[in-house]
């Protein structure tokens, strides 16, 4: 294992949300193994809420728009950091990275075997590592500690917010349509949860607004909590709920970062790609005799097929099932 004590280190990775929250053990366990190291981070600065009050970090550097790489390599050579870690392993995070003279560890994404298990249906994928497992790979001989995700969403990281009785968070939403259970499959579920009157709060962040919208009509026990992405915001409303309900999205990995039980639906994106919830207790609810799933590594606008059967052969009353029997075991 490459010695860190006493160096300065950027970690890079620009996006979403979901793969920035997955970042936090590396970032955590880093700071925890090696005294007096320096930790930088740069990402997209849409996403520097996620990292904002993570106090694993000390400097957030934002990549936005009006810079380019020639600007952010000039900030990089300035801070004049030891090691850089890559976990985008992008070309961009590539060209950023050339001709620097630091040393850069860089991930090891498993493109080809991704690639041969949605084109061809070929699972080389049944040994899998979780993404933050892959991100630790980076690093030789370094193993992440046993705490899970982190989202924090206050300086003095000291909320504590009390259970509401029978409020179960959903966040009905995804980045790509297909990823995404489906808006009447979330109406349905609503319904049966509404009959035996358990509240739901519904999150999501500005592209899934109108969805929220129209899903918080199904009943008056419904509360909208989306937002335009103010992460902070619903992550303190998440903490009230019992549990939270979503899809392989990057929400279900906020949830996770709280330390709240999930329940994910993987639609036509498949738990072998690595997007698990990380070390929160969960249900995944997925069909695997869908013989086209996957169709994607991170989702389509529209299902191929026409038929969208990933989704709809996952019924309402199974779901309700699930979030039944996981309140049981809290």
């Amino acid at each position: 294992m490459v010695k860190l004590t006493d160096k300065k280190v950027l970690i890079i990775r620009f996006s979403s949300l979901g793969d920035i929250i997955l970042t936090t053990p590396i970032i955590r366990t880093l700071k925890k193994q090696f005294t007096n190291l320096t930790l930088h981070y740069l990402l997209k600065d849409n996403y520097n809420n996620v990292l904002e009050f993570n106090p694993y970090i000390d400097k957030i550097i934002p990549f936005d728009s009006t810079k380019t790489i020639s600007q952010i390599r000039k900030i990089i050579k300035s801070e004049k950091y030891d090691f850089i870690i890559d976990l985008h392993a992008s070309l961009r995070s590539l060209l950023i990275c050339t001709a620097l003279g630091i040393k850069v560890f860089r991930i090891n994404k498993p493109r080809i075997k991704k690639f041969f298990f949605v084109k061809f249906k070929l699972n080389t994928l049944k040994k899998y590592d979780l993404i933050p497992e892959l991100y630790a790979k980076a690093l030789p001989n370094f193993h992440l500690d046993d705490l899970g995700l982190d989202l924090f969403l206050s300086k003095e990281n000291n909320i504590k917010l009390e259970k509401i009785d029978n409020y179960i968070g959903i966040c009905p939403g995804a980045k790509h349509l297909t990823k995404s259970w489906g808006e009447e499959n979330y109406f349905e579920l609503i319904s049966f949860l509404d009959k035996l009157n358990y509240k739901v709060a519904l999150f999501g962040g500005k592209n899934d607004k109108l969805l929220c919208e129209r899903l918080s009509k199904a009943s008056t026990n419904v509360i909208n909590f989306s937002t335009d992405d103010d992460l902070i915001k619903m992550g303190k409303e998440m903490l009230k709920c019992k549990l939270i309900l979503g899809n392989d999205s990057g929400l279900m990995h906020a949830a996770a970062g709280l330390k709240l039980p999930v329940i994910v639906i993987f639609t036509s994106t498949v738990k072998q790609f690595g997007f698990e919830p990380y070390k929160t207790k969960h249900i995944i609810i997925e069909n695997n005799e869908i013989n086209c799933r996957p169709c994607s590594h991170v989702g389509r606008e529209k299902c191929p097929k026409m038929h969208f059967n990933c989704g709809n052969s996952i019924s309402p009353a199974d779901v309700f099932n699930k979030i039944k029997r996981l309140l049981k075991e809290l």
